[in-house]
């Protein structure tokens, strides 16, 4: 979709190449100015509207991706795609063994050993046939060669490690993904999923 397109309803299951990481909201009000810097000198805010950068950044931010192609409206054309679509989005979880996940020798300088057995559930909002494409796609994620696929890393693997020093949490600021491709929504963290489903879907909407 070009700059200057509109948005229209979503579409077929295509091979995701853009995904916006998503980070925890701020937690000191100080810290809400460092918006201005998750999108560089395309539009202001992305292109979203101060009232909905207002909203959701109650919900989440988003993380910096230094790349034009997240940066020229192509944020609010992915969420004006979920909303033309609403009767088409429904949601559903599943986990991640974390001893399925590939853990590079370097990475144990900062992060604790993934252990077989221990699961992490991950949230999908997402148009209805694009549940099980979706799932497959973000399972592969645990991979760390999956992530040349895409024009920026989704640091999903990463956000899924346990840092052995909790003074290094940037690791865990990223709890969330819209991956504009696709028009959809996934999440590790409960509360960010329900409270996104609660936006879309005008309903209340508890992960199980």
């Amino acid at each position: 979709m070009g700059y200057g397109e509109k948005a229209g309803p979503i579409g077929e299951w295509r091979e995701p190449w853009l995904i916006q990481r998503l980070n925890k909201p701020w937690e000191d009000a100080r810290d809400l100015g460092a918006r201005i810097f998750a999108f560089g000198c395309g539009f202001r805010d992305g292109g979203l509207s101060k009232e909905a950068m207002d909203l959701l950044q109650e919900i989440f931010t988003f993380d910096y991706m230094g790349s034009a192609e997240f940066e020229f409206g192509e944020i609010p054309r992915t969420l004006q795609s979920m909303v033309i679509s609403l009767a088409d989005l429904s949601t559903s979880n599943f986990e991640i063994d974390m001893g399925d996940v590939t853990f590079e020798k370097w990475e144990e300088r900062h992060f604790k050993r993934p252990v077989k057995g221990v699961k992490k559930p991950v949230y999908l909002l997402a148009k209805t046939d694009h549940h099980a494409p979706a799932t497959k796609f973000i399972r592969s994620l645990i991979s760390q060669e999956q992530y040349r696929r895409f024009k920026e890393a989704p640091m999903f693997r990463t956000a899924l490690l346990e840092p052995k020093d909790s003074k290094e949490g940037w690791s865990k600021r990223v709890q969330g993904w819209l991956d504009l491709s696709n028009k959809l929504f996934f999440f590790t963290n409960k509360d960010m999923f329900e409270k996104t489903c609660s936006l879309f879907l005008g309903k209340e909407t508890k992960a199980v």
